[in-house]
C-alpha cells in the first residue's frame, strides 16, 4: 500500500543562508506561531527550540534610591550570550566578562548567570534617588535559520549550526530585520559560523 505524504524537504540555493557545501546545517523545533521566519534570521535556542535572537536593549532592573548599593534581578530573556551583558545607573557601567562575572568601571562587582538569567551586582557608591537602573544584552547566538519558515505552518527549521554564511543574508528579528552589529557578527563567529 503506497503511503503520499512529504517528510522533509531541502533548499540549497540563493534563498539560503548557507554557503553550499560550506556549512553544516541541521533541524530543530521552531517556536510554534510565532510568525514568518525569514532566512537569514538569527536564532536562539531555548529549552531545546529554536526562536529568534533577541538584542534587548535598556530593559529596566531597578531604581536607585541613593543609598542602597547591592542589587540582584531575573532578566526577561534567556538563556544569554556570555559577554553580552551591560548594567548601568547612567554613573557606573557593569560589563560581564563572559565566565560569570561582572565588573563596574568605578569598582563595583557582581555575577551573572547566563542560562538562567540571574545576576547581582554591587555598585562602589549607590545611585542617586530615581535613577533608572538598567540592562542591554543579547540571547545567545545558536544558528542561523537557512531557509524562510513560516512558524504557524511548520514545526521544524533547517539551520547553519557551523560553517560559512551570506552575510547579506543576515539579520536579527523576524518583523525589524535589522542588520546585526559588528558585536553580534564577533558573537556568531564565536559560535562557528562566519559571515562571508
Amino acid at each position: 500500500m503506497p503511503i503520499n505524504g512529504k517528510i522533509g524537504s531541502l533548499t540549497v540555493g540563493s534563498d539560503c543562508a548557507q554557503i553550499p557545501g560550506k556549512a553544516i546545517v541541521r533541524t530543530a523545533q521552531i517556536k510554534a506561531d510565532d510568525g514568518l521566519y525569514p532566512a537569514g534570521l538569527l536564532l536562539t535556542r531555548k529549552d531545546g527550540v529554536m526562536q529568534q535572537l533577541q538584542l534587548v536593549n535598556a530593559e529596566a532592573l531597578a531604581t536607585g534610591d541613593g543609598a542602597t548599593t547591592e542589587f540582584s534581578a531575573t532578566l526577561a530573556a534567556t538563556p544569554v550570550q556570555p559577554g553580552s551583558v551591560v548594567i548601568s545607573d547612567g554613573l557606573e557601567t557593569f560589563k560581564d566578562d563572559g565566565v560569570g562575572r561582572l565588573v563596574g568601571d568605578q569598582g563595583g562587582s557582581g555575577q551573572f548567570y547566563n542560562d538562567s538569567g540571574k545576576l547581582s551586582f554591587t555598585f562602589n557608591a549607590a545611585p542617586v534617588s530615581n535613577a533608572s537602573i538598567t540592562v542591554s544584552y543579547l540571547t545567545t547566538v545558536s544558528g542561523v535559520l537557512d531557509v524562510a519558515e513560516d512558524t504557524t505552518q511548520s514545526e521544524a527549521c533547517e539551520y547553519v549550526a557551523r560553517g560559512l554564511v551570506q552575510g547579506v543574508s543576515l539579520k536579527v528579528g523576524a518583523s525589524s530585520q535589522a542588520v546585526p552589529t559588528e558585536e553580534i557578527l564577533l558573537h556568531l563567529e564565536a559560535a562557528g559560523i562566519f559571515a562571508v
